[in-house]
């Protein structure tokens, strides 16, 4: 295994989020609520990483989305890409685990 082969692997997952009524959602993923970076270790000594985006945003900083909502339920979904890229500087052979969060931030709409 070298860098080379290692650098730039992407992996791709499609979510869709639809709303009852139209919302504002943001969209983050990111590695703890105590250390919110977007670059997740792969391997236990770090030395390969996975940088999270979300619709090409950087993962921590996630993304704003306008949800339609409407007359019907559901409304038709809203996809949204979350994107893990690979990165080394030396990679070691072995598996690959890493865990972080995605969270989706939907505003409160009081009842009128």
């Amino acid at each position: 295994m070298d860098a080379v082969s290692v650098n730039n692997n992407v992996s791709n997952m499609e979510i869709w989020i639809s709303c009852s009524v139209a919302s504002i959602v943001t969209v983050r993923a990111f590695l703890s609520t105590s250390d919110p970076t977007s670059t997740v270790p792969v391997r236990p000594n770090g030395t390969i990483t996975s940088r999270l985006t979300v619709n090409g945003m950087d993962g921590a900083t996630g993304v704003n989305l306008s949800i339609p909502g409407g007359g019907r339920w559901p409304t038709p979904p809203t996809k949204v890409v979350v994107t893990s890229t690979l990165a080394t500087a030396a990679p070691t052979a072995g598996d690959l685990q890493g865990t972080a969060l995605l969270v989706v931030n939907v505003p409160i709409i009081p009842d009128p």
